[in-house]
């Protein structure tokens, strides 16, 4: 033991006892390519780098989760400025008694629904041919 400085020498399959199958010589081949993509990879991640390039990521991480909180807090004000916008709305249409204490729409808000919604010349002829109906011709 004393002349292999502590350590064992590593035996070699192929050269050393002899193993000639080719499944074992390609998978020592890519043990090979492996350890020595594993070596040069290994320069790329000294411990400086390796401590900024973490710094770094946690930083991200870190402006992603105020980004989401902040998204957040902007979603909650467009909430609150739509809803004091329909309570405004709704004290209009009970004014004009286009909706009742219920908010239940009134027929009068209907009317006023569909003029809004189709062609205003055809409900004002419409209208206009009704109310020379009912006025003039007693209908």
């Amino acid at each position: 033991m004393a002349s292999y400085k502590g350590s064992l020498p590593l035996i070699d399959p192929i050269v050393d006892m002899k193993i000639s199958d080719e499944s074992l010589v390609k998978a020592i081949g890519k043990k090979g390519k492996l350890e020595k993509s594993k070596q040069e990879l290994e320069g790329h991640f000294e411990a400086e780098n390796l401590k900024k390039e973490m710094t770094t990521y946690e930083q991200m991480l870190k402006y992603d989760k105020s980004m989401g909180v902040l998204k957040n807090q902007i979603q909650e004000c467009n909430k609150m400025v739509l809803q004091d916008d329909l309570k405004c709305m709704k004290g209009v249409l009970r004014r004009l008694n286009f909706i009742d204490k219920q908010e239940i729409v009134q027929l009068k808000g209907r009317v006023a629904c569909e003029i809004s919604a189709c062609d205003e010349i055809i409900v004002k002829k419409m209208m206009k041919k009704k109310f020379i109906k009912q006025n003039f011709l007693g209908n």
